[in-house]
């Protein structure tokens, strides 16, 4: 896939917003840079040419868990997975923490279910209120 084939596959994106509650990490960050919508407008940049792969762009790209689970509220049918795939290839900074954790792909979607778990709970949020033990 060229970057002409990545920028139109990530301007697909409608940005109805539909995708982020679907997504662990923008339900944990809230921040619009690791939602789906966020991602596909930054390696829609990227491809481009208006943005550089920075270690910024990079760190975004990198938190995806690459879980899917935006593909399937998606009512523009955005192939979120196979660009995540492609743009991690083209612009690569370090091997995936989260591949690199769990090689296994049973233990991804073990770890995947676990920060599911966690997130529909509350219980990172609350977690995250109270901030770290050591500062208690």
């Amino acid at each position: 896939m060229d970057a002409q084939d990545l920028r139109a596959g990530a301007e697909q994106c409608v940005k109805c917003g539909l995708c982020l509650p679907r997504c662990p990490t923008w339900r944990l960050r809230r921040e619009e840079g690791d939602s789906p919508r966020g991602r596909l407008t930054l390696i829609a940049a990227a491809a481009g040419g208006l943005l550089d792969a920075d270690a910024a762009l990079r760190g975004h790209l990198e938190g995806c868990l690459l879980c899917r689970a935006c593909e399937a509220a998606c009512p523009a049918q955005v192939p979120f997975g196979r660009l995540m795939d492609q743009a991690l290839r083209r612009w690569p900074a370090r091997p995936v923490l989260w591949t690199r954790l769990f090689r296994h792909a049973a233990l991804r979607g073990l770890a995947r279910f676990g920060l599911w778990l966690l997130t529909a709970s509350g219980a990172a949020r609350a977690g995250a209120a109270r901030g770290p033990a050591w500062l208690r």
